[in-house]
């Protein structure tokens, strides 16, 4: 894991939106939106659609749209943050 997806990592410890995640970051809008749509490619970021009174996993990211959406680490992501890949 580099040190930007890292980054992506620690702001997804509980669900975050797109814009609060690009902003806390600090990162440039097309690098995070590289390396987001990778991240939800491999498994590491769940996307998630607020239907208006709770949250819904996509069974399909949309990685089109990623600006539409809000964002949770999955354990796979956690573990390997965290040093403890599997």
């Amino acid at each position: 894991m580099t040190n930007d997806e890292s980054l992506i990592i620690d702001e997804l410890y509980f669900v975050t939106s797109y814009q609060e995640l690009l902003g806390n970051t600090g990162l440039e809008e097309e690098l995070f939106n590289n390396l987001l749509h990778q991240l939800v490619k491999v498994g590491y970021v769940q996307q998630l659609h607020y239907n208006g009174t709770d949250f819904e996993k996509m069974d399909q990211p949309d990685v089109n749209a990623l600006e539409e959406y809000s964002y949770l680490a999955t354990k796979k992501a956690l573990l390997a943050h965290n040093g403890l890949d599997i």
